[in-house]
C-alpha cells in the first residue's frame, strides 16, 4: 500500500483482483462496447497487431511474445516494408523504419482510446494506449505488453471476433480484408461495389493518417494486375477455408473500357442464394 497526499485515499499498487477484473467486464458490456468501436477506427495493420495479441492473451497476463512472421501475411510482410518518408519544412526526413516499426509505435505513443469503466462506484472515462510498450527481439520477434485496467475490455474484443467466425487461416492479406467485408454483409445476397470502394476494402488505395500525412502509396493500379494478385485468390481462399462463399458475379465498364462497377454474392456456405438483394 502506498499512502496518497489525499489521507482519505489509498492507492492498491498489487494486481487487480479477479473480482475487479470482472466487475470492468460487466462496465465494458454497458458501456456499448467501445473496444470495439475503438477497434474498427484502426488501420488494417494495427488491427492484425491488436488480433495478434488477443490470440495469445491467456488468463491475466500483460506481457506476450508474438511473432509476426507467423502471426499473419499482413504482418509478415510488414516487417520488411519500409515507411514512406516526406522531409518536413527544413528538408530533413524522419529516420527510416519499417511498417511493422511504425505501426507499434503508432499503437503505443500515438493512438488514445477512450473506454468507459466503473471506479469509485460511478463511471469515467479511461484516455490509454493500445499498448504500453514493445521491445523487438531479433527474426520477427516482437514482445508486447498491454496495461491492466484494458484487459476487460480486450477479452470482451476477443470474444466478440471469435463469434465473427474469424478463425480461418488466411496466407493472404487481402483474403482477411475481403473476409471482413463479406462477413459483415454475409446476408446481403448481391452486393454493387465500385472500383474505389473494392480497393478501399483490399488496402491497395494509398493510406493517411488523421493528420493527412501520407503512409502508403497506393498499389495494383490496373484491373488485371489487381484481379490476378488479389481479388481471385482472395475469393478462393474464402471460399475453401471460411464458412462464406464470395463469388464475383459480373463486371460493368465505363469509358475507356475501364471496370468501375462490380457485383458479389456473399452467402453462408449451405444457405439458398437470396433473390434480388442487391445493395451497398
Amino acid at each position: 500500500m502506498e499512502q496518497s497526499k489525499n489521507p482519505k485515499i489509498v492507492w492498491k499498487l498489487g494486481p487487480l483482483s479477479d473480482a475487479v477484473l470482472r466487475a470492468q467486464e460487466r462496465a465494458a458490456k454497458a458501456a456499448n462496447l467501445d473496444v470495439i468501436k475503438s477497434f474498427y477506427r484502426l488501420l488494417p495493420l494495427e488491427r492484425a497487431v491488436i488480433e495478434a495479441i488477443l490470440k495469445e492473451l491467456r488468463g491475466n497476463r500483460l506481457v506476450m511474445t508474438v511473432n509476426f512472421k507467423t502471426a499473419s501475411a499482413l504482418l509478415a510482410e510488414s516487417l520488411s516494408t519500409m515507411k514512406p518518408s516526406q522531409p518536413n519544412l527544413k528538408g530533413r526526413r524522419p529516420p527510416e523504419m519499417t511498417m511493422a516499426q511504425d505501426t507499434l509505435s503508432r499503437l503505443t505513443y500515438y493512438h488514445r482510446p477512450v473506454f468507459r469503466d466503473e471506479a469509485h462506484n460511478r463511471m469515467v472515462e479511461w484516455r490509454t494506449h493500445w499498448l504500453s510498450g514493445y521491445a523487438e527481439l531479433g527474426d520477427g520477434m516482437m514482445l508486447l505488453s498491454i496495461e491492466e485496467r484494458i484487459l476487460a475490455h480486450l477479452k470482451l474484443l476477443k470474444n466478440y471476433l471469435g463469434r465473427r467466425s474469424f478463425s480461418a487461416r488466411f496466407t493472404s492479406q487481402y483474403s482477411v480484408r475481403l473476409y471482413e467485408w463479406a462477413w459483415r454483409h454475409r446476408k446481403a445476397g448481391l452486393i454493387r461495389l465500385s472500383m474505389d470502394e473494392l480497393r478501399d476494402i483490399l488496402g491497395v488505395n494509398e493510406e493517411r493518417d488523421e493528420k493527412g500525412r501520407l503512409i502508403r502509396g497506393a498499389i495494383l493500379k490496373n484491373w488485371p494486375n489487381l484481379k490476378q494478385r488479389a481479388l481471385t485468390r482472395a475469393i478462393k481462399e474464402i471460399s475453401t477455408k471460411s464458412d462464406l462463399e464470395v463469388t464475383l458475379v459480373t463486371t460493368y465498364r465505363g469509358e475507356m473500357h475501364k471496370v468501375v462497377t462490380l457485383v458479389f454474392e456473399v452467402k453462408t456456405k449451405g444457405s439458398e442464394p437470396r433473390a434480388g438483394g442487391e445493395g451497398s
